[in-house]
């Protein structure tokens, strides 16, 4: 479990590079809050380990406060990497990003899976939202579950995601 708390003006960078041996389970909680003009940034990368499932996530309570994901995870054979982020905007003048890599093999599989929710009164926040797969052979897999919840009118967001199975053309959405 970590927890960041990011008082008023802070800038927090936290990066962790996870290679678990391939019979362990990887479930873990990692989370922080962003004060008014505070800045949590997450750098999150996941190999090895039989499962993995993280998605950090930034709670924006304070007005002017940004957050930033990025997730790198690769699942070769009997490993899934199940890992993403959550960003919560409950404060007006909000902005986040989250980036989520993976690459499969073999029979490795990779999931994305986001929230992304703007509470009533977050006038003004912004976001984007972007998961790329790659799968290297015809085994592998990658799934992505994104979910983007809007209470706000006055916002704007981004969503793109992008899979490819190496040597073959890619599938985008917008």
């Amino acid at each position: 479990m970590v927890e960041l708390i990011a008082r008023k003006g802070a800038h927090i960078r936290y990066t962790t590079i996870q290679n678990w041996s391939s019979n362990v389970y990887n479930l873990v909680t990692k989370r922080a809050m962003a004060e008014e003009d505070a800045t949590v940034d997450w750098v999150d990368g996941n190999l090895g380990s039989k499962v993995t499932m993280k998605y950090p996530s930034v709670y924006l309570v304070g007005p002017r406060a940004k957050a930033e994901i990025i997730s790198a995870a690769f699942a070769g054979n009997g490993q899934h990497q199940d890992a993403g982020g959550k960003v919560i905007h409950a404060a007006p003048d909000t902005t986040s990003t989250i980036v989520s890599k993976s690459i499969s093999k073999g029979d490795g599989r990779t999931t994305y899976r986001g929230l992304l929710k703007i509470h009533k009164g977050a006038e003004n926040a912004r976001s984007s939202v972007r998961c790329d797969a790659l799968m290297l052979d015809e085994e592998s897999r990658s799934d992505t579950y994104p979910s983007i919840e809007v209470d706000e009118e006055r916002v704007t967001i981004e969503h793109e995601a992008t899979v490819a199975r190496s040597g073959t053309s890619s599938f985008s959405t917008s």
